[in-house]
């Protein structure tokens, strides 16, 4: 993040956020540090961060993965510089439609998925207890769109095995 930091100081804010790469950059050393300080100040995986909800070794997980990609794409830059590598990274750009294929797929079946769960869940009323409303401390637990983010942290490998046992 030094090296990013000088780049700004010597290009000046406006030129630097001008280019696209500086943006992969900076959000990918940004996410970075919040998962390792999510990883160093909740050192433990089995707890959870909010109470009967979301693990924090999910959290953290997620922005380093967020910022592994934002870093593969900036890899591809650096290697369309060499010659002999220019061909991986063609191979790769025609690769980007399928993968953004894929991820609307993958996509439209997360929340597909997600709303069936919370549908076949639910008495057929769309409304929040009053226990929901004085236990704020479990305020996921009671959220309408819980299996949506539920089965986002399934698919990225957090399986809950816990709760299935």
């Amino acid at each position: 993040i030094s090296v990013e930091m000088v780049q700004m100081v010597f290009a000046g804010p406006v030129d630097y956020f001008g280019e696209i790469w500086n943006w992969f950059d900076m959000a990918a050393c940004l996410l970075y540090f919040a998962g390792f300080i999510l990883r160093r100040h909740y050192p433990d995986s089995a707890g959870l961060l909010w109470e009967d909800s979301v693990p924090r070794e999910s959290l953290w997980m997620f922005y380093y993965s967020i910022s592994l990609c934002l870093l593969w794409a900036r890899l591809l830059r650096v290697l369309s510089v060499d010659k002999e590598l220019g061909i991986l990274v063609l191979t790769i750009r025609t690769m980007v439609s399928d993968i953004i294929r894929f991820g609307i797929i993958w996509l439209l079946l997360w929340i597909g998925f997600g709303l069936m769960m919370r549908g076949a869940a639910s008495d057929g009323k769309f409304y929040h207890t009053e226990a929901c409303r004085e236990d704020s401390e479990n305020i996921l637990a009671c959220w309408d769109t819980w299996w949506i983010i539920r089965l986002f942290f399934q698919s990225m490998g957090e399986f809950y095995n816990d709760d299935l046992t």
